[in-house]
């Protein structure tokens, strides 16, 4: 976005691929071995009520991990390579409008459905 690549780009690499899902996991399994029966004053709330709750709160990310797992049954091929493939961006993916593609290097693409996109203009004519 600035123009400059600071601070370093594999900080940003490290922290969203193994720093972010390391600590996740860790909250994750550390509720989970501290998980103590939910209470309000005097009254104690029963077992049901808190694995209704757990359902709801698993619902709003349990289509992530699912269309995951579709996606890589829906291909053909060795597991391998079809996660592989699936983690690769699509040629349409990046900013929507050609401007701005071409500034973040992104690849072009000409069949936008966004009003006012661009056509494919060369980076040179733009300065």
């Amino acid at each position: 976005m600035l123009g400059h690549d600071e601070p370093p780009r594999w900080y940003w690499r490290f922290v969203w691929k193994f720093f972010t899902a390391v600590i996740i996991v860790a909250i994750l399994v550390f509720t989970l071995v501290d998980f103590r029966t939910l209470t309000y004053g005097d009254y104690t709330y029963p077992l049901e009520a808190t694995i209704v709750g757990f359902l709801i709160a698993l619902s709003s990310v349990v289509m992530v991990p699912i269309m995951a797992i579709y996606k890589v049954f829906q291909l053909d091929g060795p597991i391998l390579e079809r996660i592989r493939v699936l983690l690769q961006p699509s040629s349409d993916w990046g900013p929507a409008l050609q401007i701005h593609r071409i500034e973040a290097g992104a690849p072009t693409h000409t069949d936008s459905q966004v009003p006012l996109a661009l056509p494919n203009y060369r980076f040179e004519n733009l300065e």
